[in-house]
């Protein structure tokens, strides 16, 4: 079992390597054509996507702070990505990380529990997410959400813009 886990840690080094970033953002594709893809977007002012892998690795690591403790499993009370990933696309830097600023309940939270935290935040922070060479980092808040403090916000778990950027890159 151990070597399964050593292959798939090596596997997965070498594919972040050796590949070129996939983006966490995406348009989603309406035609296949791309002049009448452009028009489309133009027109209909679609807005760019969470990447389904990156979505799927925020909502897993989500689930193991959220198991921290076993007798309040539901201690996120809410989650979103902020930073400098979600500028327009033409202005993202290669190496841009993911951050995940994320409300967590506190309240009759004794000492081990703050312990059990900070050994899964070790484990899921620093990393790079699945197909890209961006890493991930969660930062713990212990009071609600401020969207006023961000430039833009968006909400993995609604795959939805809580607060856009100014402006989006529809330039295909």
């Amino acid at each position: 079992m151990q070597f399964d886990r050593f292959y798939k840690d090596i596997a997965i080094s070498l594919l972040n390597e050796n590949s070129l970033p996939e983006d966490v953002f995406h348009y989603p594709s309406v035609t296949n054509e791309p002049s009448m893809q452009n028009m489309l977007l133009r027109n209909k002012q679609i807005k760019p996507m969470l990447n389904d892998m990156v979505r799927e690795q925020i909502l897993a690591d989500i689930e193991n702070l959220n198991s921290v403790d076993m007798f309040k499993p539901r201690r996120v009370q809410d989650f979103v990505l902020v930073g400098d990933i979600l500028r327009p696309f033409f202005n993202v830097k290669k190496d841009a990380q993911i951050d995940i600023v994320v409300y967590y309940d506190t309240t009759d939270f004794p000492e081990l529990m703050h312990f059990r935290l900070q050994k899964a935040l070790s484990i899921i922070n620093d990393r790079y997410i699945t197909g890209t060479k961006r890493k991930i980092y969660y930062r713990i808040r212990s009071t609600p959400i401020d969207l006023k403090t961000y430039s833009a916000v968006y909400h993995p778990y609604t795959n939805k813009w809580l607060k856009e950027p100014e402006s989006f890159n529809i330039n295909l």
